[in-house]
C-alpha cells in the first residue's frame, strides 16, 4: 500500500469568498451562478456558489424550488493515479462522488440497500436530474442532459470529474455508440480517448458504482469523509496520461467549465 504525501487542504481554502452569500437565494439565470477555476502543478481547483443557473422545477409537479447559494469547492488531482482496486461506493457511502463543469456536485444515486434514488427521490427531483440535499447543496444523481449536447449522432463531451480525478463524459462514444466494453466501475480506455475514464450509461446505475482511481485525502475529506478508510492505495501497474485535457473557465449562457 502506497502513501501519498500532499499539502494540507487547507493551503487551498481560503478564508469565505466574498462573492458567495451561503444562504441566500441562488437566482435563476447565469448571472447567478458564480464560478472560478485555477490549476496549480498537482491540481484542479473548482469553487462555486452552488447556484445551477437555470430555474429549479420539481419534475412531478412543474413547482419551483428555491436553491440556495453554498461555498463548493473541489480540489482534484490533475493527474490521476488507477488503483490497483477499485473503491465500490454503490452501498458504502452517500453524498458527492464527483463534480459536474458547472461547479456542481455529482451525488451517489443509490442508497445504503443498493437502491435507485432517483425513483425514491422523484417527488424532489427535477428535469435535470438535480435535486435539494438534506443538507442544503443542489447537486445531480443522474444523467445531467440539460447540461450538454446529448448527440446520438457523435461522442458526447466531457461533463465532469469524479472524485478520484477521472473525467466521466456522456453516454455515446466515438459515432455515437453507446461502449460495448465498460468495466465495473463504467470505465474503460480507448482509442480516441487513450486513458482511462468514465462515462454514463443509458439505465440504472447511469452514474458510475465504484472509482478506478486513487482517492488523495487532502482532496475527498473535505467533501465526503465517508472516504476516509478509501484514501490508502496501491497503484495499478499501467498509469495513464492526461495531460491532454485542457479545461478553462467559459461564461455561456450557462456558466461551466470547457474542457477540450
Amino acid at each position: 500500500v502506497e502513501e501519498h504525501s500532499h499539502p494540507s487542504y487547507d493551503h487551498y481554502k481560503p478564508q469565505q469568498d466574498d462573492q458567495i452569500a451561503i444562504g441566500d437565494p441562488c437566482i435563476a439565470s447565469s448571472n447567478g451562478s458564480l464560478l472560478r477555476y485555477t490549476t496549480s502543478e498537482e491540481y484542479r481547483n473548482i469553487i462555486s456558489n452552488g447556484c445551477p443557473g437555470y430555474t429549479v422545477s420539481v419534475h412531478s409537479s412543474n413547482d419551483p424550488v428555491e436553491v440556495s447559494q453554498n461555498d463548493l469547492r473541489f480540489l482534484l488531482p490533475l493527474r490521476p493515479i488507477l488503483a490497483a482496486q477499485r473503491t465500490d461506493i454503490t452501498t458504502t457511502l452517500q453524498g458527492v462522488i464527483g463534480v459536474l463543469l458547472n461547479g456542481l456536485p455529482i451525488l451517489n444515486p443509490v442508497d445504503y440497500d443498493g437502491l435507485d434514488l432517483v425513483s425514491e427521490l422523484a417527488n424532489r427531483v427535477d428535469s435535470c436530474n438535480g435535486f435539494i440535499s438534506d443538507n442544503d447543496v443542489y447537486g445531480y444523481i443522474s444523467d445531467p442532459h440539460c447540461l450538454y449536447e446529448n448527440d446520438s449522432s457523435s461522442a458526447s463531451p466531457l461533463i465532469g470529474f469524479m472524485l478520484d480525478g477521472m473525467p466521466i463524459y456522456g453516454k455515446y462514444d466515438e459515432e455515437g455508440t453507446l461502449p460495448s466494453n465498460l468495466d465495473q466501475c463504467n470505465g474503460h480506455v480507448d482509442d480516441n480517448k487513450p486513458y482511462y475514464h468514465y462515462h454514463l450509461k443509458p439505465s440504472f446505475p447511469v452514474l458510475p458504482s465504484c472509482l478506478q482511481g486513487c482517492l488523495d485525502e487532502a482532496t475527498v475529506l473535505p467533501v465526503n469523509a465517508d472516504l476516509q478508510e478509501y484514501t490508502k492505495c496501491s497503484k495499478a501497474p499501467t498509469q495513464y496520461d492526461y495531460r491532454s485535457i485542457i479545461c478553462q473557465t467559459q461564461n455561456t449562457s450557462h456558466r461551466k467549465i470547457q474542457c477540450s
